[in-house]
């Protein structure tokens, strides 16, 4: 069985919003998981020259977010993230249109996630097909 968007884009971020501390803002948690799914969406590219492309500004994207961090620093949490979407759902091609991140109490948030089939949007055929996902 295939596991939710939310969830991979969850365990995708979970690295960085451990660093977050026990009380994150929903701001900050909505900007992990939105760079979490453009981690997951650059691993799933074909070609190389592209992953690499946006992986690029990914991390510019993660210096941006973190100016508390130095150039290794990010550069690390930014492979652990990419680490874990290649190494837990290496056979999922989704691509996640969409992140959006709810606040239920002080310290729980909901994730919901827009989702397509990777062979929807990488075969050409202009056919894109998603669900939402709470």
């Amino acid at each position: 069985m295939r596991a939710k968007a939310s969830e991979l884009i969850k365990a995708v971020g979970e690295p960085w919003i451990r660093r977050l501390g026990p009380k994150p803002t929903l701001e900050a948690v909505t900007g992990v998981y939105q760079i979490a799914a453009m981690v997951w969406n650059s691993s799933r590219l074909p070609l190389s020259r592209d992953r690499e492309h946006f992986m690029v500004k990914i991390r510019e994207l993660m210096r941006k977010c973190l100016p508390e961090l130095n150039h290794d620093q990010v550069e690390k949490l930014f492979l652990k993230l990419k680490s874990k979407a290649l190494d837990l759902y290496p056979t999922d091609h989704r691509h996640i249109f969409s992140v959006t991140v709810r606040q239920r109490t002080v310290e729980e948030f909901e994730i919901l996630a827009v989702s397509a089939r990777g062979t929807d949007v990488a075969d050409g055929a202009g056919n894109i097909g998603g669900a939402t996902e709470p």
